[in-house]
């Protein structure tokens, strides 16, 4: 993995077999029509053309202007623009993206009430669990932030490893899984953090009341242009690091119910 970084700093925006392009830290422009993969490291693309293939963009900004095209579409932790008339025909997969204009409140509202929905759907089915994860994450805040960055760090690796194999078969088992992980993961950890953001700004209105003030706290920071995203993305790190935490801890329910 190491080698295959070095080599894409010296190599920054070459064509590989003029099928692929990976480009760090230099901006790209592709104004004609190309076949194949692009791949960017913390830089931006801009596209004002049909790319036939995959277009993989992390810690940077894909901008699709009008009448572009593109088949897939994945960015980790970067922005994306999209204009007027522009496509994406096949897959959009966002993971924490920083921000995606041209998205509308009306998305973020209805994105919000599914969170809502998915975090009592959660607490009726793992009710001892989420439990013991809120009990594990007040008593380990800063590990569980140090190792939900760590992970991300390692998501980021593993994700552009699996995505150089995704011409063989073996490469989209590993890449779904991976993908399936980090969105459970995050799932779990954030509807953990409703309740623990909940319990202290709402103890009065009990266990219900305290889900639903953390969800509407959180849901209302994240509408915040620009910051709330940021927000979070911080939030990430900490939902990340719930999960891990909590599984590689040795703290059973009972425990739990007798330290409450």
């Amino acid at each position: 993995m190491k080698n295959f970084f070095l080599l894409a700093f010296f190599f920054s925006s070459l064509s590989f077999s003029q099928k692929n392009i990976i480009s760090v830290f230099e901006p790209l422009e592709i104004k004609e029509p190309f076949s194949g993969d692009i791949t960017v490291y913390f830089t931006h693309i801009s596209i004002e053309s049909k790319i036939d293939g995959k277009v993989f963009v992390i810690g940077g900004t894909c901008h699709l202007k009008e009448n572009s095209s593109v088949k897939d579409l994945t960015i980790i932790f970067g922005n994306l623009k999209i204009e007027k008339g522009a496509k994406i025909e096949g897959n959009k997969i966002l993971i924490a993206p920083i921000e995606e204009r041209g998205t509308n409140i009306q998305n973020k509202i209805s994105l919000s009430l599914f969170w809502l929905f998915f975090a009592f759907f959660l607490t009726l089915l793992f009710p001892s669990q989420i439990a013991t994860s809120i009990f594990i994450f007040k008593k380990k805040i800063k590990e569980s932030f140090f190792v939900g960055f760590l992970s991300l760090i390692l998501f980021f690796l593993l994700f552009s490893l699996f995505f150089l194999f995704t011409s063989l078969y073996i490469g989209w088992p590993l890449l779904l899984a991976l993908i399936g992980f980090f969105f459970l993961s995050k799932a779990y950890g954030t509807v953990v953090l409703f309740w623990t953001i909940g319990s202290k700004i709402a103890k009065k209105w009990g266990k219900i009341g305290s889900l639903f003030f953390g969800w509407l706290f959180l849901s209302l920071i994240r509408l915040i242009p620009y910051f709330g995203s940021i927000f979070w993305i911080s939030l990430t790190f900490f939902a990340i690091g719930i999960v891990i935490v909590h599984i590689s801890f040795r703290y059973k329910a009972i425990e739990i119910i007798k330290n409450a």
